[in-house]
């Protein structure tokens, strides 16, 4: 709704008299009441001015209103619409139309904003002047175009449908369709799926009015003219590969050493690749290396087995390289710990286990510690793996300790130590585990916790303890207890009044030991320590040969039937010998006719008997020179 606002303006008629000039002058002040003017006027209580008595009176008609402005007396309409033309109050107020607006159409009407009285002196009448503001179509018509205004009534007759809107075209209506329809009144529908709108091979669906683009995969928009960009939101390329967006899918481009749809795989060049004996590839992104077998180092461009620890039994051979184990040889009761009881002519590793760190093998078992931990495997017939059991082919746990230091295997018996602690079990014919009692499991040998290392033989033991002690127990019918008499013990006795000995080996009836680099041997017919000149840092007794090494050098005596002396020849000899011209061997084991040692650079050499492939040379041929073993 517009509000139109009327301003009238009056026109007023100035009254004066006097005696000349018909003017009446009134002497003008501020009143309330008559009292409050001087004698002889009165209080015009509608301007509350003074004026002079009947200077009003019966001047104005009764609709107007008496005014004193100045010296002067004038009569106002008391209607504001209407002014005052020959002394009457008068509403015949002329109307003025706006000024012709040249854009307004035909059919149209001026838009007031507002009006405004105002006396024209040129034709001394009063008008009513509009203010107009642009224009708008008359009643019953609308707006078609921008100048343009049709009759609402003739455009209903037409009829258009669908939304279609009445048009002017040359003068004459018509009807102008929304998009999808035609026809003189918009009814008819248009199949825009003729036209084949819709683009990338996307199926147009036509609908009363309009059509629909079903899409295929890949594509978007009103028209499927957008291709959806498979890469936009998250890279589905893995380890660094490029997305490549195309229609409906996307492709990879894989950076070196993957491949696959999203360049997940990492390829495997371990998969054409040949690494040298004692090796295996291992795998890296868009690389490879070869890497040693486990037990085995690298020493210069190739992979030697590091040989740190060695032990010989009767027919068999086991040592620890890198923490893994080894064994080859004689197999029959499985002393060999890989499952089976077939004889093996070259090292076989022995579980995954790699931390090993001791071995020992008798006569037809072994026992080895693995991370503190206990294992034994082999013949049980005198119960000499420490469990309750048969033959055992694999390597089984002894106790749930792991606080085991050293271990030793006699011909059907075992000692360890644990803790500090001795421990024996197995065989005990002849007293050799240091308690009267038979035992099938670790049994501690006395109450003291200082022993540092044990040595058993065939059916004897000594030992050594933190402060230098040597203890000998067991049979002594051959004197191997050193004790200068011939009885058996079934307690650790204890062998001189030395405090500084250091390592110890008890044989198949002898013993020998070391003590500030002094080699003692006794056994045999001997029962009392005899001194071996030399510098020794290290000694091994077999069934009827010795073996130790002195300043690096490496020396062998006894029995060399088999060649188990590895001087060349098979004499015998009942003093050392020096086996062949290396001065740099730092181990020494003697089984029972074969012998092994290991030098500075961890090469192991073995030699003697091989008739159960002890030697591990991949054949059963005696050898009396050392020979290397891979």
């Amino acid at each position: 709704m517009k509000i139109i606002t009327f301003f009238f303006f009056i026109t007023t008629i100035f009254i004066s008299c006097n005696q000349e000039n018909n003017t009446i002058i009134v002497n003008k002040k501020e009143c309330t009441q008559d009292k409050d003017c001087q004698q002889g006027n009165y209080c015009n209580l509608n301007n509350y001015t003074c004026q002079p008595e009947n200077i009003c009176k019966n001047f104005c008609k009764d609709n107007q209103i008496c005014n004193i402005e100045g010296n002067h007396a004038f009569c106002t309409c008391k209607n504001n619409s209407e002014h005052i033309e020959n002394n009457e109050c008068i509403s015949n107020i002329k109307t003025v139309n706006c000024e012709t607006n040249p854009a307004k159409p035909e059919n149209s009407e001026d838009i007031i904003k507002s009006l405004e009285i105002s006396y024209n002196s040129n034709n001394h009448e009063w008008e009513e002047i509009p203010l107009c503001e642009n224009w708008k179509c008359s009643e019953n018509y609308f707006l078609y175009q921008e100048n343009i205004c049709l009759n609402q009534a003739e455009c209903n007759s037409f009829n258009c449908h669908n939304h279609g809107n009445c048009t002017l075209e040359n003068n004459n209506l018509k009807c102008e369709c929304i998009s999808g329809y035609t026809g003189s009144d918009c009814k008819d529908d248009i199949d825009e799926c003729l036209n084949n709108l819709c683009q990338n091979e996307g199926r147009c669906e036509n609908y009363d009015g309009s059509f629909f683009c079903y899409c295929k995969d890949g594509y978007e928009g009103d028209y499927c003219e957008i291709n959806i960009n498979d890469c936009s939101e998250n890279n589905p390329c893995q380890n660094g590969g490029t997305c490549i967006d195309g229609t409906d899918t996307y492709s990879c481009n894989c950076v070196a050493g993957f491949d696959g749809r999203k360049c997940q795989n990492n390829i495997d060049e371990c998969i054409n690749t040949n690494c040298l004996n004692n090796e295996h590839c291992k795998d890296a992104i868009n690389s490879y290396t070869c890497e040693c077998n486990d037990g085995y180092v690298r020493k210069d461009e190739n992979c030697i087995k590091k040989w740190e620890n060695i032990s010989a039994g009767d027919s068999d051979t086991c040592g620890i390289t890198d923490g893994s184990l080894f064994c080859w040889g004689k197999n029959w009761s499985g002393q060999l710990g890989l499952g089976s009881s077939l004889n093996q002519n070259t090292p076989r590793r022995v579980g995954i286990n790699n931390q090993w760190s001791k071995i020992s093998q008798g006569g037809d078992h072994s026992c080895g510690i693995n991370n503190g931990k206990l294992y034994c495997w082999g013949s049980n017939l005198s119960n000499q793996i420490g469990v309750n059991s048969d033959n055992y082919k694999l390597p089984s746990q002894i106790s749930l300790s792991s606080s085991w230091t050293d271990i030793a295997t006699g011909y059907n018996f075992t000692c360890g130590i644990r803790t500090g602690n001795l421990l024996c079990w197995g065989d005990n014919s002849k007293g050799q585990l240091g308690f009267p009692l038979s035992a099938s499991t670790p049994i501690q040998v006395g109450i003291d916790n200082n022993w540092s290392s044990v040595s058993i033989g065939k059916s004897h033991s000594c030992a050594i303890k933190n402060n230098g002690k040597l203890y000998c127990w067991g049979n002594n019918e051959n004197g191997q207890l050193g004790l200068n008499n011939n009885t058996d013990f079934n307690s650790p006795q204890r062998v001189g009044n030395e405090e500084d000995w250091s390592k110890i080996s008890a044989g198949f009836n002898n013993t020998c030991a070391i003590r500030n680099n002094e080699l003692y041997c006794w056994g045999n017919g001997i029962n009392n320590p005899q001194k071996i000149n030399g510098n020794w840092q290290d000694i091994s007794l077999g069934k009827a040969h010795t073996c130790g090494i002195q300043q690096g050098k490496l020396y062998c005596w006894g029995t060399n039937d088999k060649g188990q002396l590895g001087i060349g020849s098979n004499t015998s000899s009942t003093s050392p010998q020096q086996v062949g011209t290396l001065n740099n061997w730092i181990k020494v084991i003697s089984g029972y006719y074969h012998s092994c040692g290991i030098n500075s650079n961890n090469e192991l050499y073995c030699w003697g008997d091989n008739f159960h492939s002890e030697l591990g040379t991949g054949n059963e041929i005696n050898q009396n020179t050392p020979q290397k073993i891979e």
